[in-house]
């Protein structure tokens, strides 16, 4: 058996294959997060300063629930309120695969068109005397060695997706009953108030606006490769 480029004619083929196979690959990450039209279930956080502007180290931290709480004593704070809501992210890898391809591709002929052999066996006296068989197998002594392939396994994916959510909430929160039974309310804004006001306690009533939702992804790593497949030992003179 004579080994032919696919460039050359071949009357009768006995063997085939790539000696690989290829193909490029990417993946991209997308997020999607519900549109929350408040920010009713936001975790809020209260944090009283006893410097002017929110500066220095909070002196008193809480997170406001709906159940009145005890927080202060009369004293002056400046306040910082901060919101973070419920974000989840669904995230989702896509693969955005090129077809696989065959490279080396080569085609195994008989080595003399129209001979004949009569009874008992044929042998060609061509320097490029070839021998094949299926799987992988070592040649004899002498011999070059080629491995053919007839197929593939594509084992082309993407490792998982990340999402990391950003929830912030605009507008003000209104504090109810202060000093938990004293009459009067507090509206606080979103922020640093940047003055000092006497706090003592107090409910978590209603923030107002609707809230605003980022979703950043990572992670979507192409991970894998395409492996030949079924493979064919084709040994020949050199």
């Amino acid at each position: 058996m004579n080994l032919y480029s696919p460039e050359q004619s071949c009357s009768d083929v006995v063997a085939e294959g790539a000696q690989a196979y290829v193909g490029d690959w990417s993946c991209a990450c997308s997020c999607e997060t519900d549109e929350f039209n408040s920010c009713d279930q936001a975790t809020v956080q209260l944090q009283l300063f006893e410097a002017g502007g929110c500066k220095g180290p909070a002196a008193v931290s809480v997170d406001l629930t709906s159940s009145c709480q005890d927080f202060g004593g009369g004293e002056m704070y400046s306040i910082l309120t901060t919101a973070q809501g419920p974000a989840p992210c669904d995230s989702s890898p896509t693969l955005n695969a090129a077809p696989v391809l065959p490279t080396g591709s080569l085609v195994l002929c008989n080595a003399f068109e129209g001979s004949t052999c009569g009874t008992g066996a044929c042998t060609s006296r061509s320097e490029e005397l070839c021998i094949h068989a299926e799987g992988e197998r070592e040649c004899p002594d002498g011999f070059e060695r080629t491995l053919l392939y007839t197929s593939f396994e594509d084992g082309r994916e993407c490792s998982a997706c990340a999402c990391e959510a950003e929830y912030e909430c605009a507008g003000s929160y209104t504090l109810a009953n202060q000093g938990c039974g004293n009459a009067g309310t507090l509206t606080l804004q979103l922020g640093c108030t940047g003055f000092t006001t006497s706090v003592l306690g107090g409910q978590t009533a209603s923030l107002t606006d609707p809230p605003a939702v980022d979703c950043t992804s990572s992670g979507g790593s192409p991970i894998g490769e395409v492996v030949a497949a079924e493979p064919r030992t084709v040994c020949c003179a050199p």
